[in-house]
């Protein structure tokens, strides 16, 4: 009896062991993993003997960025990590411009006016993701804004708006130091094959002397913002434009821009939604080609086929410009509304209805073009994007926004300033001397030459 007690009470206690060994176990498996996760969320990055917290970018002084210069093809090797998230949805991007309801483009700014900045973007070191390459290319990222107002009236009308000196300098005192100058076609062409505007070509270059004015790190882009169009008909459509006529008008263009620093980079055509994908690939070929041919190797700038959104990027399809100066930027437009249109008419509340994870919208909605530049090693340029100034919570969508576009050195150009806006509620034009509300965020992703592993 004394013993099969005994028997009993060691059985009991053996069991007893077992569970509070599985039971402790399991916490402790747990532990590890929360441990684990925290960790990896706080995991911090080690470059050029300067560390810092993962998102965040540091300053590394060993180069400095050249001013108007292409800084690409610069190029090492790390054994880091990285990680990357990609989403991708479709729409339009449209915003409507001073009167006829076209479409106008905000480019987003810089900071504090220091170019000459090399910024080294640690990643996150999370072990259940591949390893990010071992090579590196050292880009520069521009920030700015679209500077609209000669689009105004999508014509030939004289129902445009001239920036004037002052927007100019307010922006670059912000640290901005891109500057995307909207014009369309048939203002700066009145005649197909014809001789270019004294008078618009005037309005154009003083543009570019503003930006001249402001900053000697002033960069211009030259947006001819007619989606592929002339006076409403598409390129080789019934009665419309001919390739040959666009052609002509980027020759004509080169001729005047060619040897001028300041004009940093030919945007060929906004938002070409007049055109076939395939047909823009093939127009977009030989306007490229033609510039070369006239001796001109300046930074060309190709937006994507139809509304150039980035969440409706041809990622099936391979970069589709052969040049030998290998000096392209592929250029996509991103709003974050329900339709990506930029008209903004869900409130951001009625959004959080229909919208998974709204703050970071805009990063699930670009990443797939940025990861498409990245796997080809292109240049990219988000030369439209925007948040309306009516609610403070788009504020962080916009600054999710600008990180990955900041970790991936794509330069960008806020939509929009000039100052024909009025109470447009994307404009960042400054109203009775104040900042508009997204400048705060904007001016947080300054302008510089960024460590991109690719």
């Amino acid at each position: 009896m004394k013993t099969t007690l005994h028997r009993s009470v060691l059985c009991l206690m053996l069991i007893l062991t077992v569970m509070i060994m599985s039971f402790s176990g399991c916490k402790n498996g747990q532990a590890d993993s929360n441990l684990e996760n925290h960790k990896q969320s706080s995991t911090t990055s080690v470059d050029n003997n300067k560390t810092t917290d993962t998102g965040d970018s540091i300053i590394d002084d060993e180069t400095t960025a050249p001013g108007n210069t292409e800084d690409t093809g610069i190029s090492g090797t790390s054994d880091n990590n990285q990680t990357s998230s990609s989403k991708t949805k479709d729409k339009a991007n449209t915003t409507p411009s001073k009167s006829d309801g076209k479409t106008t483009t905000k480019p987003s700014p810089s900071n504090d006016g220091d170019d000459n900045l090399i910024i080294t973007i640690p990643t996150k070191n999370d072990t259940s993701t591949t390893k990010r390459p071992d090579t590196y290319d050292m880009i520069y990222a521009a920030r700015g804004v679209a500077i609209a107002g000669l689009d105004f009236g999508g014509g030939r009308g004289d129902d445009f708006v001239m920036a004037d000196q002052a927007t100019y300098t307010y922006f670059a005192n912000k640290g901005f130091d891109l500057f995307r100058v909207a014009i369309t076609w048939e203002r700066i062409q009145p005649t197909l094959g014809g001789s270019l505007s004294s008078k618009f070509l005037g309005l154009l270059k003083a543009n570019v002397q503003y930006a001249k004015n402001a900053s000697s790190n002033a960069k211009v882009v030259i947006d001819i913002h007619n989606y592929a169009k002339y006076d409403k008909k598409g390129i080789d459509s019934s009665g419309g434009p001919t390739t040959a006529d666009f052609i002509d008008l980027w020759e004509k263009l080169s001729n005047e821009f060619k040897n001028d620093g300041t004009v940093y980079a030919y945007g060929l055509m906004n938002e070409p939604v007049g055109v076939s994908q395939e047909k823009w690939f093939e127009i977009s070929q030989k306007a490229v080609t033609a510039i070369r041919r006239n001796g001109d190797k300046k930074l060309i700038s190709v937006c994507g086929p139809s509304w150039a959104g980035a969440h409706s990027w041809p990622t099936g399809s391979a970069p589709w410009i052969n040049d030998p100066e290998k000096n392209i930027m592929y250029e996509a437009h991103q709003y974050f509304d329900r339709d990506c249109s930029g008209t903004y008419e869900d409130t951001y509340a009625d959004l959080t209805f229909v919208v998974n994870d709204l703050p970071n919208r805009g990063v699930e909605l670009t990443t797939g073009f940025v990861n498409w530049c990245n796997k080809y090693k292109v240049r990219g340029f988000i030369g439209e994007f925007g948040v309306p100034n009516n609610d403070a919570r788009w504020m962080k969508v916009l600054d999710n926004f600008m990180k990955l576009l900041q970790e991936n050195g794509v330069s960008s150009t806020y939509w929009a300033g000039g100052t024909g806006w009025g109470n447009y509620p994307l404009s960042i034009q400054p109203r009775n001397g104040g900042d508009a509300m997204q400048m705060a965020t904007l001016v947080k992703y300054r302008p510089g030459t960024i460590k991109v592993y690719r």
